[in-house]
């Protein structure tokens, strides 16, 4: 019986020791479920802060691409145009050239002959001699056709270089209606084909000096595109960090919450043992003072039995014709000589 008395007190020293460890775990664990809040409550206010950035820059970027989208059609039709141009002019001077590959010495020879050239066939030597930069008079352009090179400079005459002074002294002679190769072939049929020659590189050089203007500013627009393309790929890049952060912080976020979580359950958990365990200690409060004093007292009357035994067989034994007197005297006796413990309050 002892032993149960002793074992339950033991239980609810050992639960008080429990209880306390359970609110040490709380303690402890309060602090560190604030410091998981306040580190949520950073990474939300980052990832906020970075969403607002993102969304603000994806809108900036597609305004941005937008425009460059524009830019770029801009260009292709400039230079679609561009190739027009140059696609109605080289075909007429190519016809030109091989016009002049057409004109024989004999066709030459017939335009020297004349001494008094008709009107047209002077205005088409002296628009030649301004292309060829000398004097521009019948007999300068006579002494052209005696030169065996002659052919071969208008040939591989460079239409890309003829000053604008040049083409404005050639349109004295090519604004006349009647300067086209029809109107000489009814004079000189070599006039006729240096007359489309004439005709097509001012067709030519004044195509060019439409194209050359948007070819430059193509080329300037074409490098500020560049410029800016190379602007937003690094905008585009920066954004694509920034989402990748938020995609690091929301993962990290997620961590953080679910160790938030399992720490808030663990002091829900902590705080419903304490609780329980507080009201079985309260309930058993009681107990443990009666279980106490039961194992003292149990003690005690383990320490008397052997003593307490002695004397209730020596009273059975010798005092049982005796009065209460005597007997009690016997056993006052029988204490002092056996030096055994008994219990105060003994009777048999």
């Amino acid at each position: 019986m002892k032993s149960w008395y002793v074992f339950g007190a033991e239980q609810l020293g050992q639960s008080r020791e429990y209880v306390e460890n359970l609110k040490r775990e709380l303690e402890n664990l309060q602090p560190l479920l604030g410091e998981k809040e306040k580190d949520m409550d950073l990474v939300i206010h980052q990832l906020e802060a970075d969403k607002v950035v993102v969304d603000r820059e994806g809108v900036s970027l597609l305004h941005e691409r937008e425009k460059l989208d524009k830019e770029k059609a801009a260009i292709e039709k400039e230079v679609e145009l561009a190739s027009v141009l140059v696609a109605k002019a080289l075909p007429a001077l190519e016809e030109a050239r091989k016009a002049l590959n057409t004109i024989s010495k004999k066709d030459i020879a017939e335009i020297r002959m004349y001494n008094k050239p008709p009107e047209m066939v002077v205005s088409v030597m002296c628009s030649v001699c301004e292309l060829l930069a000398v004097k521009a008079d019948w007999a300068t352009g006579k002494s052209l056709l005696i030169d065996a090179k002659f052919m071969q400079r208008l040939l591989t005459y460079d239409c890309e270089s003829v000053p604008d002074q040049v083409l404005k002294r050639l349109s004295r002679y090519t604004r006349d209606p009647k300067f086209t190769a029809v109107n000489l072939q009814k004079s000189s049929v070599a006039c006729a084909s240096l007359c489309s020659w004439v005709l097509a590189v001012e067709a030519f050089c004044k195509a060019k000096r439409v194209l050359d203007p948007r070819l430059k500013a193509l080329t300037t627009t074409q490098e500020e595109l560049r410029a800016a393309e190379a602007r937003l790929g690094t905008k585009t890049e920066q954004h694509n960090e920034v989402l990748k952060r938020i995609s690091e912080l929301q993962a990290v976020l997620a961590r953080k919450r679910a160790e938030y979580n399992a720490l808030k359950k663990q002091i829900s958990k902590t705080s419903q043992r304490l609780s329980r365990a507080q009201q079985i200690m309260a309930n058993l409060q009681g107990e443990a003072v009666r279980w106490s004093a039961s194992a003292r007292d149990a003690t005690s009357r383990l320490q008397c039995c052997v003593g307490d035994h002695m004397l209730v067989a020596a009273s059975l034994v010798y005092a049982g014709v005796l009065n209460a007197t005597f007997r009690n005297a016997l056993l006052v006796k029988w204490r002092q000589l056996s030096g055994l413990p008994t219990s105060t309050a003994f009777s048999i």
